[in-house]
């Protein structure tokens, strides 16, 4: 998933160890001005293609 998202242009960190998922914040921004973004618990994990 890491060089997916890479090769699509996005930056990507990576957080280890990640035992649980526990949302604390959502940042999203796009030309350096900070976008309204919630993070969605709900989702299935690879629901979607990272690049379409």
């Amino acid at each position: 998933m890491h060089a997916i998202l890479e090769g699509c242009g996005l930056s990507v960190e990576r957080q280890e160890p990640f035992p649980s998922w526990e949302h604390r914040s959502t940042i999203l921004c796009l030309g350096g001005d900070p976008l309204d973004a919630e993070a969605n618990t709900f989702s299935p994990s690879c629901d979607r293609p990272a690049c379409q």
